[in-house]
């Protein structure tokens, strides 16, 4: 996985919890400062041993630090100089997660080491779509809830996310339903 998803996934923690939380969260799940540059690939492991750390000690669910991350991510992703990638996938909500693998695409030219994920929007409509995501890593879908919600907060727009299908109960992708609401 790529350093800087580890990376924000500290800065999240590190906005949340205290330095001592932090520093124990950090050695329960045996991860190093070095794993956090971004653009260098580690194994995906790496990242789950700190989310499984962080739900551990904060009393949460992988799921729930999962959306966390991804929560974060979009405002961390403009701090650390990749808002271009978020701002070239459109003005509005909405059409940003019909460009979402338009983003993607243009990341690897930058990034072709990277293994992205794959996103497609079926039964588009005024007031929602179905937002389809595939990806060679399981695991992740949660880490997708709270990038639509990061999203959403981004471009003020209110919705309401369900995940309709998951790879985990063996559907071939995972598949939300996001309602614009207002």
């Amino acid at each position: 996985m790529d350093g800087l998803v580890t990376r924000a996934l500290a800065d999240a923690l590190r906005r949340r919890v205290d330095a001592a939380t932090y520093a124990a969260i950090v050695e329960a799940a045996g991860v190093d400062g070095a794993v956090c540059v971004p653009g260098a690939t580690y194994p995906d492991g790496v990242t789950f041993d700190l989310v499984g750390a962080a739900a551990r000690r904060l009393g949460v669910d992988e799921g729930a630090v999962l959306e966390m991350l991804g929560e974060h991510w979009v405002p961390f992703a403009i701090e650390e100089g990749y808002g271009r990638f978020l701002t070239t996938a459109g003005r509005t909500f909405r059409d940003v997660l019909l460009n979402l693998d338009r983003m993607h695409e243009k990341i690897s030219l930058a990034y072709p080491h990277l293994r992205q994920p794959t996103f497609w929007c079926t039964d588009v409509g005024t007031t929602g779509l179905v937002l389809h995501y595939a990806s060679t890593r399981p695991g992740l879908a949660r880490l997708v809830v709270g990038i639509v919600r990061g999203l959403a907060r981004m471009h003020h727009a209110r919705i309401e996310i369900e995940h309709r299908r998951s790879r985990a109960d063996g559907a071939p992708h995972d598949e939300f339903l996001v309602r614009l609401e207002g």
